[in-house]
């Protein structure tokens, strides 16, 4: 194979010296020739990413397929090319086996691959806080305990930048934790976090950190919080609320009367970063974590 060129012009031989590309010079600002020597297509360069199903039964599952090309004109299938599609993301798959197939829209060039998206459920994982006896101790711990396959995962509670054999980790001070944990034996990768509170604030251990009874909104804000009774008709007494930063340190008061729906906080005067409303009331406590920008 061979190129050979004059003025405004371009073209590519075989060996034979037949013609597989010509271009008479109007190439605009970029000039794309996708050909094919001999009988065999050419390959696309191609690689895949893909978010495992959360467990058997879920369509959680998400696949992206990026090409290694200032090309724009492929087309994209995960069914051995019964269908294709424009764009490189599909979302809304179960667990199972996808046979990936890119073409170009001349057919002439393709990019094949099997990709089996497994699942990752995080209920196999269980979490235990102990939570530090004040701001200035450190005597909290994060237990990460595996129901399933014990001894294949790794565990850090930096949001991934160090990893440990063991999923004890002891000597904590408050704080809020980004706990990741991957499988050595899957591609599964878990992500959580945990909130470290001194127990004079009164700490929930492992609280959902959102409530179908209450909103916290906007968040992010950079000046009003509103906190939301949703379902106000469900409860028969003033709602207290607190609002701390990632210390634990107590930033202000307040409550929901009884028979309201909200209450908005000032947080304009407040440093950007992170900050916790807890709401109380009889038999319930809820945490919400909000970001001031």
């Amino acid at each position: 194979m061979c190129c050979a060129g004059g003025e405004g012009h371009f073209q590519v031989l075989d060996s034979n010296g037949e013609i597989l590309v010509y271009n008479d010079g109007e190439f605009g600002s970029v000039a794309v020739e996708s050909f094919c020597a001999g009988d065999s297509a050419c390959q696309i360069p191609a690689y895949i990413d893909f978010e495992t199903a959360s467990s058997e039964t879920a369509t959680d599952a998400t696949l992206t397929i990026h090409t290694v090309s200032i090309a724009n004109d492929f087309l994209y299938s995960i069914d051995g090319g019964q269908s294709f599609q424009s764009f490189n993301l599909f979302e809304g798959l179960a667990a199972g086996t996808y046979e990936v197939l890119v073409e170009n829209e001349a057919g002439t060039c393709t990019y094949e691959e099997t990709i089996v998206i497994g699942v990752c459920d995080s209920s196999e994982l269980e979490i235990t806080v102990t939570h530090p006896s004040s701001v200035l101790t450190t005597d909290g711990s994060i237990t990460i305990a595996p129901l399933t396959g014990q001894g294949s995962f790794l565990y850090s509670i930096d949001g991934g930048q160090h990893f440990e054999d063991s999923g004890v980790f002891d000597n904590l001070p408050v704080g809020d934790y980004n706990i990741v944990v991957t499988d050595n034996f899957s591609d599964c990768i878990y992500e959580f976090e945990r909130l470290l509170m001194p127990i004079g604030v009164d700490a929930v251990e492992d609280q959902p950190s959102l409530s179908p009874i209450f909103r916290v909104f906007p968040n992010p804000t950079n000046s009003q919080l509103h906190i939301e009774l949703t379902s106000p008709s469900t409860l028969n007494q003033a709602v207290p609320f607190v609002v701390f930063d990632h210390l634990g340190r107590l930033m202000e008061t307040g409550r929901i009367p009884q028979g309201s729906s909200q209450e908005t906080v000032w947080i304009g005067d407040y440093a950007r970063g992170t900050y916790f409303v807890q709401c109380i009331g009889d038999g319930f406590e809820h945490i919400f974590k909000i970001i001031k920008l």
